[in-house]
């Protein structure tokens, strides 16, 4: 039995940040910035059916089941001994999972892997994530599924020995070995000088969805995107709209709200610091704009949440 989720038409997206909702869905007494967790299909289905982002790069092995997963509005299927690349310019959300479905994910926050990166890992992450970022899918061996699973004994025993003085560090010594053998993997299937080319209009989109990732806290206006690509804010409009079906104004003020909600719900922070953080230009504009977007004021969805 699939269970099917049609819930987004091309003429409204809903972005939600994917860590805010681990941390208070799936894992939560877990703060580290390195989660790893076994998924069957019904969070899955109950979590994921909204085209999500996450800020750092999410490592998904299906062991079990079948599935489809949208990532940047391209479809993919997935099945036993595939895994899944998901770097913060990919915006995903599953469509579909069979009630046998099962995955592992390896979720890690950019803040982290940037503070521990030694510079072989740096090479082998930005390698790959350009390469596969239009092949995010990759079908694995059995074995090479085990060798990658073999890992994550040695890895959540790191992360829950948070009074560990070298925490950190035992961490990320723990996950390098998952990514060497992964990149190995993938090096030995020669994926990234094969990668299917892109057209022009999905080159555009990666580019204009790797800006918005980047800028979408500080920059609201289609010119800034449009300029740093050398386009015309209506060539790039046309081809995202053409690619995705979404505006570029939809990308901008969904990440603004899927970061709104995650930064009420998860810090301290005053409204007027979030909308300063958020570079609106006062308390009042950001309370505007999210009340049309959530239908109450920002203090209202704080107290709800």
């Amino acid at each position: 039995m699939l269970y099917e989720y049609r819930n987004m038409s091309n003429s409204n997206i809903h972005i939600q940040n994917i860590n805010s909702l681990i941390i208070k869905e799936i894992q939560r007494n877990d703060t580290s910035s390195v989660k790893i967790m076994e998924l069957n299909c019904l969070p899955v289905n109950r979590l994921l059916n909204t085209p999500s982002h996450f800020d750092g790069n999410i490592t998904i092995l299906v062991l079990s089941g079948h599935s489809r997963i949208s990532i940047n509005f391209q479809e993919y299927e997935l099945s036993a001994n595939t895994v899944v690349l998901l770097s913060p310019s990919h915006i995903f959300r599953f469509t579909e999972s069979s009630d046998d479905f099962r995955c592992l994910w390896l979720a890690v926050e950019k803040s982290f892997m940037n503070e521990m990166d030694p510079t072989e890992i740096i090479y082998v992450r930005t390698k790959y994530g350009v390469s596969l970022f239009n092949q995010p899918v990759v079908q694995l061996t059995e074995n090479e599924t085990k060798r990658l699973t073999s890992h994550t004994d040695a890895i959540n025993n790191a992360i829950a020995n948070n009074a560990h003085y070298y925490y950190k560090s035992m961490v990320f010594y723990t996950i390098m070995p998952f990514f060497l053998d992964l990149s190995d993997i993938i090096e030995k299937k020669n994926l990234v000088d094969n990668h299917e080319k892109m057209s022009r209009c999905q080159s555009i989109t990666k580019t204009f969805i790797e800006l918005l990732t980047t800028n979408y806290q500080q920059e609201h206006s289609v010119n800034f995107y449009a300029e740093a690509m050398h386009l015309t804010p209506h060539h790039l409009t046309l081809t995202v709209k053409k690619t995705t079906g979404q505006t570029v104004c939809g990308f901008i003020y969904e990440m603004l709200y899927s970061e709104a909600r995650s930064m009420l719900t998860q810090s301290k922070l005053s409204v007027q610091e979030i909308a300063s953080s958020l570079n609106f230009s006062d308390q009042s504009a950001f309370g505007k704009f999210f009340k049309r977007k959530s239908g109450i004021s920002p203090l209202e969805y704080r107290k709800r949440s």
